[in-house]
């Protein structure tokens, strides 16, 4: 019987996942498994050959004991076996051959899975790394916002502080001014209590004093008459008529001081319009930083006129600036012109599109490097040092155009701008300039302190 030239200790393929020294370690498995297979047909073959040698020796001794033809028979016999033989090495080296390229295959499929893993871990670690890296910016851009939003959330806390403190004031000063109006009022009761109490008595005096006088009546009519008793009765009505008079002008008094006190408390939650100087509920009126109040229609005209006056400036009160942000109505078309307004009169040397079309401020956001402007409305690109159109070698050159200018302006008298460097000509009226940069100086020496100036 034929013998299968795998050995049996061989452990059959497995598709799994590995690592590179599982795979290594396998490798040497198979070619140690293949190693003692060899050596298992090796011994196979030298038995073979043992079994060879046997038949000749055997072959030899019968051909000395039978006869020729028996000989010939154990010579084909002999041949026979050695075709079987033959035959059956072939299919030992065939079925090996097989077997070799079956396992070489399978070395070299599960090396290139090495290689596609060993591609697929080096691409994850790129990645990983990558994402590593992305973490750490998030990280530091988590940290950045952080720290913003302590700073931002450690004003709103410092502002509340202090709002606190302006509320609790306000609480202290309006809880002394009710304790006061308490007492007021208390002595205002104790008073007409007071007044009750004298007016209790003065009637019960008056009935007192009535009954003696109608008494006294009766005996003056009985005394001396009629006449006597008419006069008495003119006298008490002209006293009864005084007293109601008075009793009248009480009462007019209590209402009117119970009018004044409505009217003072209407007017603890009512402030007057800084503009129209109308009274109106604080809950509808908007508190600027100077603690003076606006009604919502007047502050949104004052803004208007600051955006829309000519020369526009921000809009203020006392001095101080008011926020846009006070008035909750206000479209965001018109807060965003209102903040870019403010930009440019924050903003130091402003610098404005040299398009003559165009002309508007560029806030300091567009600068490109320390000589280039960009307008955001037309995409002029202006120089910053001359406040022309930018060169195209990137160089502001001082041509002689630019001195002629110079030299032109010094005959015509006119005059730079202290503040946006932008030259003006006065054409008429006084001394006090205005520049479109919201700049006032006088044009006489250039003096930005315009108020103090001698030549105004």
């Amino acid at each position: 019987a034929s013998q299968d030239p795998t050995p049996a200790n061989t452990p059959p393929p497995q598709h799994v996942n590995v690592t590179t020294a599982e795979t290594q370690t396998r490798i040497d498995a198979a070619v140690h498994a293949k190693n003692q297979w060899l050596r298992h047909i090796t011994g196979e073959l030298q038995a073979l050959q043992s079994q060879t040698e046997s038949l000749q020796r055997l072959c030899q001794e019968s051909q000395e004991l039978h006869s020729r033809e028996e000989e010939l028979e154990r010579q084909r016999l002999i041949e026979e076996r050695e075709a079987s033989v033959q035959r059956r090495n072939e299919e030992v080296e065939e079925r090996y051959k097989l077997e070799y390229e079956r396992r070489e295959a399978e070395r070299r499929r599960r090396e290139g899975e090495t290689q596609q893993r060993r591609r697929e871990a080096a691409r994850r670690w790129a990645e990983e790394q990558e994402r590593a890296r992305m973490i750490q910016r998030r990280n530091e851009e988590g940290e950045e916002r952080y720290r913003l939003e302590h700073e931002r959330r450690e004003a709103e806390r410092r502002r509340r502080e202090e709002e606190t403190q302006q509320r609790r004031q306000e609480a202290e000063r309006r809880r002394a001014e009710e304790q006061e109006r308490i007492r007021t009022e208390e002595e205002d009761w104790r008073e007409a209590r007071r007044l009750e109490q004298e007016e209790a008595e003065r009637r019960r005096v008056q009935e007192v004093e009535w009954i003696r006088m109608e008494e006294e009546v009766r005996r003056l009519q009985q005394e001396e008459g009629l006449r006597e008793a008419r006069r008495l009765q003119q006298e008490e009505a002209e006293r009864r008529r005084i007293e109601e008079e008075r009793r009248i002008w009480m009462e007019e008094e209590a209402r009117r001081l119970q009018q004044e006190e409505e009217e003072r408390r209407r007017r603890e939650n009512f402030r007057d319009c800084a503009v129209c100087l109308e009274a109106a509920d604080m809950a509808v009126m908007v508190r600027v930083p100077c603690n003076h109040w606006y009604c919502r229609d007047d502050i949104q005209g004052a803004f208007q006129s600051a955006l829309e006056g000519r020369p526009s400036r921000p809009f203020q009160c006392c001095g101080q600036d008011v926020p846009i942000t006070l008035h909750p109505n206000l479209s965001a078309d018109f807060q965003r012109r209102y903040v870019a307004m403010q930009l440019e009169h924050t903003t130091t040397n402003p610098i404005y599109c040299s398009n003559r079309i165009c002309g508007l401020f560029v806030p300091p956001t567009n600068y490109r490097g320390p000589d280039h402007a960009v307008c955001d409305a037309c995409g002029h690109t202006t120089c910053r040092l001359c406040r022309n159109p930018a060169h195209g070698s990137g160089v502001c050159p001082q041509d002689e155009g630019v001195r002629q200018v110079e030299r032109l302006a010094t005959r015509q008298g006119w005059r730079r701008c202290p503040n946006c460097a932008e030259m003006v000509e006065r054409q008429y009226g006084c001394n006090h300039m205005t520049c479109r940069c919201g700049s006032e100086w006088c044009y006489v020496c250039g003096s930005g302190t315009w108020r103090t100036c001698r030549h105004l």
